[in-house]
């Protein structure tokens, strides 16, 4: 199923500000960070900062989705929880630590959809 062309027209916030993290990434920085043993509280995520209404329309824009991306805010969904306004981590002292900078989001999401795309997982 291509998820993507389900609806025709989608609401996402653009006042809740984070970024996304590549599991790949997220596995491969705690990997080289447990081979420094220098051990502590760090945060990993990828770099940059974007709204969750930034985030979909890079991730719709890529997959050629052709809806209509509304903005929202977070007060026009009934949600259980409150969300965050800013929830974006600060990976500098993990960068500090390998001697490495940790990839965009948008890199992220480019190579978890190229992966998808080799699997066969959607056009």
């Amino acid at each position: 199923m291509n998820w993507s062309k389900s609806r025709d027209v989608l609401g996402i916030v653009d006042d809740q500000i984070s970024v996304p993290t590549y599991s790949y990434d997220l596995a491969l920085y705690s990997l080289k960070l447990l081979k420094t043993k220098k051990y502590g509280l760090y945060h990993l995520s990828n770099g940059g900062v974007a709204s969750k209404y930034d985030q979909a329309q890079y991730v719709l824009n890529a997959i050629g989705w052709k809806g209509t991306l509304n903005r929202a805010k977070s007060s026009d969904f009934q949600l259980p929880a409150k969300r965050a306004e800013y929830s974006k981590l600060d990976s500098t002292k993990l960068e500090e630590t390998i001697g490495e900078k940790i990839p965009t989001w948008e890199s992220g999401i480019d190579r978890f959809l190229n992966e998808m795309r080799e699997k066969g997982s959607f056009n």
